[in-house]
């Protein structure tokens, strides 16, 4: 239950000692991870892990990343997650 109340970008590890060499290059791998994320609220997980397995990230945090994320989206607003699969619902057209 501890795991549920962490965000999902605090699970990610490397396979390997990978360090990122500058600030502009962690700036795009969190931009990287918030696409990932972003994928797994559009029901498109599959793309998100080979994001994140592109990164270099291990497939036991990938998983773990996705299953917090979806434990996120399940907390959020049925409007909201119609919103962010772009499908508005009819009360909201006029």
């Amino acid at each position: 239950m501890e795991d549920m109340m962490q965000e999902p970008e605090q699970v990610l590890e490397y396979v390997k000692n990978n360090e990122i060499l500058n600030k502009q290059s962690k700036t795009v791998v969190r931009k990287y991870i918030s696409l990932a994320k972003h994928l797994i609220f559009i029901e498109e997980e599959n793309k998100s892990k080979e994001i994140l397995i592109n990164l270099g990230f291990s497939l036991k945090t990938v998983n773990k990343f996705i299953k917090l994320a979806k434990a996120e989206l399940n907390l959020c607003d049925d409007d909201f997650k119609k919103m962010l699969m772009g499908r508005i619902s009819s009360k909201h057209l006029n």
